[in-house]
């Protein structure tokens, strides 16, 4: 039982000259895709009054050899790693006088993580 968890996992790795670490190089895909993306809309309400209107997105994907654990197929498991972080501002400016001036301003950010193997 104990060599079979032993062995279910890769070499690992190779002496180097700090006694605390070892060196390890393994190889497998790394497929990595990232998407980006915003778009800004300006406003002129009227010669005192602008608003505009922002989003912008960021998707993240990334899959890649764990290198420690090996599946029943012999092959390398892999990690996922991924990211969705959509945010929005909506803004209004108003000029009262040449002394006076308002800017109200109200958005969201988020950050979804996802991590994980099979």
């Amino acid at each position: 039982m104990l060599t079979q968890i032993v062995n279910s996992y890769v070499n690992l790795g190779s002496p180097t000259n700090d006694p605390n670490a070892l060196s390890y190089s393994g190889s497998g895909r790394n497929p990595v895709q990232e998407d980006a993306g915003m778009a800004r809309v300006d406003y002129l309400m009227s010669g005192k009054t602008t608003a505009f209107v922002r989003f912008t997105t960021d998707e993240f994907a990334s899959t890649s050899p764990n290198g420690i654990e090996v599946g029943f197929g012999g092959q390398l498991s892999s990690q996922y790693n991924g990211l969705i972080a959509p945010n929005a501002v909506l803004d209004v400016a108003h000029t009262f006088s040449p002394t006076i001036f308002t800017d109200a301003r109200v958005g969201f950010n988020r950050d979804e993580n996802h991590e994980g193997g099979d």
